[in-house]
């Protein structure tokens, strides 16, 4: 290892980051709060922008349950979380209302979507866009009422996450080192 680059270096570096946070995630369920609040917040940015962008077919239903869902995405990420066993309550009423709403607001615009029938080719996707809405409400009422649902999901995905990022630091660092050990190889 005489002749270790710079890059080889950093990237080494990098895995051992990735083997540290994904033990650090196994210790703390903030992150996965983290990650959830990253979703909704990205997908209702995802629904506005889409809003904009498609002017021949904008669902207003489309455009509300974006705004909802960013501005709870925002909350969530800025949200006190302090008090472990009340913030997880909050959070988990939080992502019921969430669900709840971006569901009513998803059988609403498969209803439209109906209505406008794009061109004969809609007959699927206001279905699926009404069925996914009634899915949504049912997690919510589920959250709702069993609120450790959302907190066995989270621990469950932030041990996923964790493995995953463990795994990936190792095998991405055991790569490095036999790429610097066999550069004649490469």
């Amino acid at each position: 290892m005489k002749n270790l680059k710079f890059s080889d270096l950093l990237a080494i570096i990098f895995n051992l980051l990735v083997i540290a946070a994904g033990v650090y995630l196994l210790f703390d369920l903030n992150v996965v709060i983290w990650i959830i609040a990253a979703v909704i917040l990205l997908r209702g940015l995802m629904l506005v922008v889409g809003f904009m962008r498609d002017k021949e077919y904008r669902n207003f239903w489309d455009l509300i349950a974006g705004i909802i869902s960013f501005i709870f995405g925002i909350f969530m990420f800025f949200g006190d979380s302090e008090d472990k066993i009340m913030g997880l309550f909050a959070i988990n009423v939080f992502v019921a209302i969430w669900f709840f709403t971006v569901g009513l607001l998803h059988i609403l615009g498969g209803m439209r979507i109906k209505q406008l029938q794009l061109s004969g080719k809609s007959g699927a996707l206001w279905f699926l866009t009404v069925i996914g809405g009634v899915v949504m409400i049912v997690v919510g009422i589920a959250l709702l009422m069993y609120p450790e649902l959302l907190i066995g999901v989270a621990a469950a995905i932030g041990l996923i996450i964790s493995i995953a990022l463990i795994v990936a630091g190792l095998i991405g660092g055991g790569l490095c080192i036999y790429r610097i050990r066999n550069k004649d190889e490469f």
